[in-house]
């Protein structure tokens, strides 16, 4: 881990990531991809979309101490960058 993550930075974690969905929605190609790490054997979880012109879209996260983080982004936010 590179600095800024507090007491796990310059340690090494484990990360699994696969894609499990490809679509195309009005001309831009978003993936599903989830994600496993394991740090100190502990396990965190995401779940995200990625799309090609929109960028990130969608994120979830679950951490191993049952925390859970939810990021999306706004409709209006999306109407935007698909103008820009």
């Amino acid at each position: 881990m590179g600095s800024g993550f507090g007491e796990w930075t310059g340690k090494k974690s484990k990360s699994n990531y696969l894609v499990e969905n490809v679509r195309i929605e009005h001309g831009d190609t978003c993936w599903t991809i989830s994600a496993h790490s394991e740090l100190d054997g502990k396990t965190n979880s995401c779940e995200f979309i990625l799309c090609d012109r929109k960028g990130f879209i969608f994120l979830n996260y679950k951490f191993f101490n049952g925390d859970k983080m939810i990021m999306k982004m706004k409709d209006e936010e999306c109407a935007e960058k698909q103008n820009n």
